[in-house]
């Protein structure tokens, strides 16, 4: 009995040694985050942002019940009061996520992208994004794994 406790010991610190267990769980030990983690984070933020500019514009819609041609009459209204600053929310809580070490290029094309949507549609209102610049964030994050994000 004695000899089995010491090489079940043995064998347990030989595993926390060299790191047996899931890549996840031995980056955890090692505080670099994974990108299963990214994802699970960045996931989390966009839907949380969805949830809240789903609101924001189902509030908007109560309070212009003109239908689709005071939607219409609005659009740049609702892009500078409501899309925009959910926009500028998404992308500084996902560059608040701690970036997986080699995937920061990757990570970087996403916010870039969408960093680049936001300024043209500030300095020249919804029309003023190029369909590039919104395609090359949702290209790059569902190249990535993300899901949420590239549906917002």
């Amino acid at each position: 009995m004695y000899r089995l406790i010491v090489v079940m010991g043995t064998v347990a610190a030989a595993c926390l040694a060299l790191g047996c267990g899931s890549s996840d769980e031995a980056a955890t030990a090692t505080g670099a985050v994974t990108k299963s983690q990214f994802i699970h984070r960045a996931e989390k933020v966009c839907s949380k942002i969805a949830k809240e500019q789903e609101t924001e514009l189902a509030s908007w819609a109560e309070e212009h019940p003109g239908g689709p041609k005071e939607a219409q009459d609005h659009f740049k209204d609702v892009y500078g009061k409501i899309i925009v600053p959910f926009m500028r929310q998404m992308v500084g809580e996902l560059e608040q996520i701690e970036v997986p070490p080699g995937d920061e290029s990757q990570v970087a094309e996403m916010t870039q992208g969408l960093h680049k949507a936001i300024r043209a549609i500030e300095a020249k209102g919804p029309d003023g994004a190029p369909e590039s610049t919104l395609f090359a964030f949702r290209r790059a994050a569902l190249a990535y794994g993300l899901t949420t994000c590239p549906s917002l």
